[in-house]
């Protein structure tokens, strides 16, 4: 992330922990049953002054690409509104490389090229994600796991611009409150939002992992181990731990849908070079979409990636509070993101 997406809670938390015993083996692999998802962890502000409650939301970008930041749960199974998430034990006879032969495995997997998109049509690309949304009003805290649809026409030539589409708040579940308790506190739970913007594509200056340009991704090694040099380098300074921030940084650029091919397929394989990375599920599911997770544990945290092994494709990200963190109880689902195969299009508004 920038420098201007820095998250203080990773600081905090670091410090936190610092008296923290390293992990034993056997809480470790106790840990492999967890689910985990992405969101920067949101900081509340007390508004009763104000007497309107806030509801933090996230720092809007060129994508406006959901929230990063990611966890582990207890449960074996959530029901969100917007349908199940479940979740199984981990195989116990993988091997300590089972993560990167699994990686390399999905890449080797990795179609040579992507749908063909003509001159007048449109790479359409919608990702679904749950985030958690807080209330602060009269030192009540209520928490809440929020639904956003993000679409995106991306057309064949990078100069122009693209089409965004964003939808917030139309399903929500409440973690800690309920829609009694807000109306109480004279807050209106159903508060949708919708907005379309014009975004610059590809050709603009200064891209990034979170905002991949054409220039940007042309310039990115597609050897795996100078690919990976290259992300150590890019997030050096950034984030609490220097291994979670390359599966970070990784994940913003796949969740763009704007990886070729062959980048994507290095990217696999760079991440099989993280110290740590392993899997924690083999059959996650996300919207429907199935794939298998590799996932780093931090401070409390889990951070997966979730991976289609039979095809290659990039499904979404998972994020769980296992420590409570964020005001929820601990090992609450605490937001994900899934992303559906692209599709082309002949127009804006279409979605195949």
């Amino acid at each position: 992330m920038n420098d201007h997406d820095h998250d203080p809670i990773d600081d905090l938390l670091a410090g936190l922990r610092e008296d923290v015993p390293e992990m034993t083996e056997r809480s470790f692999a106790s840990t492999r049953t967890h689910l985990v998802m992405v969101i920067d962890p949101p900081t509340p502000a007390d508004t009763q002054d104000s007497g309107e409650p806030v509801a933090p939301q996230r720092r809007s970008q060129k994508w406006r690409s959901p929230p990063r930041r990611l966890a582990v749960s207890a449960a074996a199974v959530v029901a969100l509104a917007a349908g199940a998430v479940v979740w199984t034990a981990v195989d116990g006879d993988l091997t300590p490389n089972a993560a990167a032969e699994r990686l390399n495995s999905a890449a080797d997997r990795v179609t040579t090229t992507d749908a063909p998109v003509g001159p007048e049509q449109y790479r359409y690309v919608v990702s679904h994600y749950w985030s958690l949304d807080t209330i602060v009003l009269r030192s009540t805290a209520l928490h809440r796991l929020m639904a956003a649809k993000n679409e995106v026409w991306i057309p064949a030539d990078p100069s122009q611009d693209c089409t965004q589409h964003s939808t917030r708040g139309e399903e929500y579940q409440w973690l800690v409150g309920s829609d009694e308790q807000a109306e109480e506190l004279g807050i209106d739970p159903t508060t949708p939002t919708s907005d379309q913007d014009q975004l610059p594509c590809g050709d603009f200056a200064d891209g990034s992992w979170q905002q991949p340009s054409t220039d940007f991704l042309a310039s990115l090694p597609r050897d795996p181990q100078a690919l990976y040099d290259r992300l150590v380098t890019d997030t050096e300074g950034h984030g609490s731990d220097p291994d979670l921030e390359v599966l970070v940084y990784a994940a913003d650029a796949l969740r763009t849908s704007q990886v070729p091919p062959d980048l994507r397929a290095a990217l696999y394989r760079a991440l099989a070079l993280v110290p740590d990375l392993e899997i924690t599920e083999e059959f996650a599911n996300l919207d429907g979409h199935r794939g298998t997770a590799y996932g780093i544990t931090r401070s409390g945290q889990r951070h997966d990636v979730i991976i289609d092994p039979a095809t290659g494709q990039y499904i979404g990200e998972r994020q769980v509070d296992l420590d409570g963190v964020t005001g929820v109880p601990e090992g609450t689902v605490i937001s994900y993101t899934s992303v559906d195969l692209p599709v082309v299009v002949d127009e804006v508004g279409e979605t195949g």
